[in-house]
């Protein structure tokens, strides 16, 4: 027969392993809630940091944004009026009309040259002149024939008669500028940041945009096209409206595709020219922004033949490693 007191002793046995069981479940579900509230606390911080450095970064970006949009204000003219045209304004427009506002490293002097010559016959120009000799006489103005004797023959011999002096203005230099832009993929993306953070696409057409104002203000013919392997659509500025027009589409819709044939691009933009009104006056520049080596073969002596005498050639390359052997080395005015 077991003993009671075996028994009991077995019972209080179980039942203080059963209770150290319990209690070692307790400790571990309260080091899991510790653990768990440690990490809720940890995981809040960083998220609270993430959340500010956000919200830091919103801040500086909107502040640049603003400085951004008073440089262009600013700047005025054709800039500021797209700006004011736009009811929302992205990213990369912004950059392209600051980027113009800013650029003052390349410029083209396209105001119209004019000639004034004094001619024979009465126009709307006319100024007052003095009387230097006799035979000028006969083209005395009314006010001086209408003169007493003594005051006439005072003011001949002090020269101080005045006669009318007509003239005419004539052009003697009208220019244009055809802009011949690269869009293949390598002028956008990651792949194609410049030094100072600018995407090469960017920075090509807030280059663009800063030449439109000559356009804007009468000074100039401007022609525009975009190319890869082929040329895509000619757009023209010859006044405001249409100076208007291609600065939105130079901003906001840019073009992409494979291939960099300058050769085509060039000589497409000769045909161009030569297709427009092209008399003694005028004298046409081409500026040609582009990142890659050309594939269509083109030489010196290509470029030469295309362009004549009367054609000017600008090159910009962007991201692009040449040498004097380059068929375009002549024509660089500016190298990113």
């Amino acid at each position: 027969m077991i003993s009671p007191y075996l028994l009991m002793y077995t019972a209080l046995k179980l039942f203080l392993w059963k209770a150290l069981f319990i209690l070692f479940l307790l400790f571990l579900l309260a080091l899991l809630l510790r653990i768990l509230a440690e990490f809720l606390r940890l995981q809040k911080e960083a998220w609270d940091r993430d959340e500010e450095q956000r919200r830091e970064k919103a801040k500086q970006l909107k502040q640049e944004q603003l400085r951004k949009i008073s440089v262009i204000r600013e700047r005025g003219g054709l800039l500021a009026k797209e700006l004011e045209r736009l009811t929302e304004i992205p990213r990369t427009t912004l950059e392209v009309l600051y980027l113009a506002s800013k650029q003052e490293d390349i410029h083209f002097d396209l105001a119209v040259e004019q000639k004034e010559e004094v001619v024979p016959y009465p126009t709307a120009r006319m100024e007052l002149v003095q009387v230097m000799d006799v035979s000028e006489l006969t083209s005395l103005s009314p006010d001086q024939l209408a003169l007493d004797d003594d005051s006439f023959y005072m003011r001949l011999a002090t020269q101080e008669l005045m006669r009318p002096q007509y003239s005419e203005v004539y052009v003697t230099t009208r220019k244009r500028l055809y802009v011949l832009l690269d869009v293949s993929p390598s002028m956008f993306g990651s792949s194609a940041l410049m030094s100072d953070g600018n995407v090469r696409d960017t920075w090509a057409r807030g280059l663009v945009a800063s030449l439109l104002q000559d356009a804007a203000d009468g000074n100039a013919e401007y022609f525009f096209r975009q190319f890869a392997d082929e040329t895509f659509c000619q757009y023209s500025a010859r006044n405001q409206e249409e100076a208007e027009v291609l600065l939105s589409r130079i901003a906001n819709k840019p073009e992409q595709a494979n291939g960099t044939n300058i050769g085509k691009a060039l000589l497409t933009a000769v045909k161009d020219i030569r297709s427009q009104p092209l008399d003694a006056t005028y004298v046409s520049h081409v500026l040609l922004i582009t990142d890659g080596d050309d594939q269509s073969g083109l030489t010196r002596k290509d470029i030469v033949k295309a362009l004549g005498k009367k054609i000017k050639l600008h090159v910009v390359l962007v991201g692009t490693k040449w040498t004097e052997k380059h068929p375009l080395a002549p024509y660089v005015i500016a190298n990113y």
